[in-house]
């Protein structure tokens, strides 16, 4: 029969078990935690951050972003202010940079996240993030690159544009929409499906002659066909919810008015387009 000390000495041991596999317990769980970065993503300052670099000297980057050295330099300077983050204890945040560059490479190739998570060694998960914040700070700084004329001179100025270049009078622009793609929304049903039967938004716009594309009664196809030319992100079903899809389309649009616009500025090598008798050709060096 167990006697009181016995009973007490057992008690304590067992006491003195529980507190050691409690202890050692939360000991493991800490040294757990510093593992909480994939080691391919690790590498991300010592690779991710080279690639800008290397483009550059390759001659590469117009290809790459679709934007020039120093383009790219000028919007990081525009939207460093929205987009940029603080360092955390725990590790360094994404650059300016990298998140532009990465973002830009996502309008030209439409390449999926999981394909750019290998190139950038960014996690997927946070390019879901980057990609909507970056596109939506494209669309807020280069707000005045796409608007309609604001009074009765400015809509005569387009219409005589149309007149003397295309002698088509009386036109105040072509208008047309394009049906982008998308991955059926869950649980929407059929709500956006077009009368083809696919899931898609619209990108419904209205251009000018400044394109100088084809005859009149082309301009907006063209202007289409260009758009899509550059940032092929729109011509692959998007893997996104309508709401991140509406703002990846729109800066695709801000951008490549922003490149055209801006005096100081050119459309890249690879993005540009011009005329041969009368029929609009493209580069095709894309990559």
């Amino acid at each position: 029969m167990e006697s009181h000390v016995q009973r007490r000495r057992r008690i304590a041991v067992a006491a003195a078990s529980y507190i050691l596999l409690v202890y050692l317990r939360q000991k493991l769980r800490k040294r757990k935690r510093q593992y909480w970065v994939k080691t391919i993503f690790k590498n991300r300052l010592e690779y991710g951050t080279r690639l800008y670099k290397e483009l550059i000297y390759e001659g590469a980057e117009a290809n790459f972003a679709r934007t020039t050295a120093n383009q790219f330099d000028l919007l990081c300077s525009l939207l460093e202010n929205k987009i940029r983050k603080n360092d955390t204890n725990y590790r360094d945040d994404i650059t300016v940079k990298e998140r532009l560059l990465l973002t830009l490479r996502f309008l030209a190739s439409g390449d999926s996240y999981v394909s750019l998570q290998y190139l950038f060694r960014v996690s997927k998960q946070s390019i879901s993030e980057i990609v909507p914040e970056v596109c939506e700070a494209i669309i807020d700084v280069l707000k005045d690159y796409v608007k309609m004329p604001s009074n009765e001179e400015e809509w005569l100025a387009v219409s005589q544009e149309f007149d003397e270049k295309w002698n088509f009078p009386h036109v105040l622009g072509a208008m047309d929409g394009k049906h982008v793609v998308l991955q059926a929304p869950f649980n929407s049903g059929n709500d956006y499906d077009n009368y083809k039967l696919f899931p898609s938004i619209v990108l419904f716009a209205l251009v000018d002659a400044n394109y100088r594309l084809s005859r009149a009664r082309r301009f907006v196809e063209n202007a289409f066909g260009v758009l899509s030319s550059s940032y092929r992100v729109l011509r692959k079903p998007m893997l996104l919810e309508p709401e991140k899809a509406t703002k990846v389309v729109l800066a695709t649009v801000y951008l490549y008015n922003y490149l055209r616009s801006n005096s100081n500025l050119r459309v890249p090598q690879a993005a540009r387009h011009f005329i041969t008798n009368g029929a609009i050709v493209w580069q095709n060096e894309y990559q």
